[in-house]
């Protein structure tokens, strides 16, 4: 990460498995206040590109059909996300506010990796994700009708293999997000701005 630039921390990781909630806990932390999340982002997306499929049918994994499917539509959805959080990081560096961004199709392959903090998370116990997954109040009530519990999983390995090819630590959720919090701000020498 480019010392020059102000802290942008970009959280990972496919739903139910504690991106909001360790954003928002960076956030208190750190005390930045400029966040975004990519679902808000997408929804703004799909009304100024109301013509791209991949923008329109944002998020909607139901309907691939195969795993190979599930993986493409991934990539196609990270790509235009590293463009959009591109340009956030461009917008940072004038400005030099720091940002928490925080989405499922965020990938280091479409990421301005230098310019930013890059945070995946996983949940390695799988009968914890599913919990999480299948609870309302955790998960998004609209994504249980978008993606099934089994893409949910493909679209982990996929985040946590991208992670490791770009030799990027893959924290394990199943800690509380304050521990996780504690971890990061640790590792990564980071202050209050």
């Amino acid at each position: 990460m480019d010392l020059d630039s102000p802290l942008i921390v970009v959280v990972s990781g496919t739903y139910g498995v504690g991106k909001t909630s360790l954003a928002f806990s960076l956030s208190q932390r750190l005390r930045i206040k400029q966040s975004a999340g990519l679902g808000v982002i997408s929804r703004v997306l799909s009304f100024i590109e109301k013509t791209n499929p991949t923008i329109s049918d944002w998020g909607n994994y139901k309907d691939c059909k195969d795993e190979q499917g599930v993986i493409d539509k991934l990539h196609k959805e990270a790509a235009i996300a590293g463009g959009v959080i591109s340009s956030i990081v461009e917008k940072a560096k004038l400005t030099g506010a720091p940002y928490i961004i925080d989405g499922v199709q965020l990938l280091p392959d479409y990421l301005p990796m230098n310019d930013i903090l890059f945070i995946p998370l996983t949940l390695l116990d799988e009968v914890e994700h599913r919990k999480r997954f299948l609870t309302p109040d955790t998960t998004k009530v609209r994504h249980l009708d978008n993606v099934s519990f089994l893409n949910v999983r493909l679209i982990d390995r996929e985040i946590v293999r991208s992670a490791r090819q770009h030799a990027v630590e893959v924290i394990n959720s199943q800690i509380p997000e304050d521990e996780i919090a504690n971890h990061i701000i640790k590792t990564h020498n980071l202050y209050p701005t």
